[in-house]
């Protein structure tokens, strides 16, 4: 259903509509994105923000750093489909050389126990 909304924002690129689209269609509260360029506030529908990766894990953290852990928990069961294989630890690893969170290990680590195929001691 959110296809009849493309096309309504007038965003600067017009191949990113369909993700304000969607996001305005799920009643989204942000769009996460690294490209901020080509989603301008003015442009957003009223109540969607738009988020670095950076920030909005960041932000997460805050709120609720058990929650993260565990969506970091799942995201790396599901890894190995494009890439290698990593445990909780080897992936929050990868977070943080990718958005630059060296800040964010000490809150999430402790949150990754329930990880049963842990082999990272780092």
């Amino acid at each position: 259903g959110w296809e009849m909304l493309e096309g309504k924002y007038q965003l600067p690129d017009p191949r990113d509509e369909h993700v304000v689209a969607v996001a305005e269609f799920a009643q989204a509260g942000v769009t996460v994105t690294e490209n901020l360029k080509d989603f301008p506030e003015d442009k957003m529908p009223m109540g969607i923000a738009v988020q670095h990766p950076r920030e909005f894990l960041l932000n997460a953290i805050h709120i609720d750093p058990q929650l993260v852990g565990q969506a970091v928990l799942t995201m790396s069961e599901r890894s190995g489909r494009y890439g290698p294989k990593l445990d909780s630890y080897g992936y929050l690893e990868k977070m943080i050389r990718t958005f630059e969170l060296e800040e964010v290990r000490s809150f999430l680590r402790p949150h990754l126990m329930g990880d049963s195929s842990n082999q990272s001691t780092k």
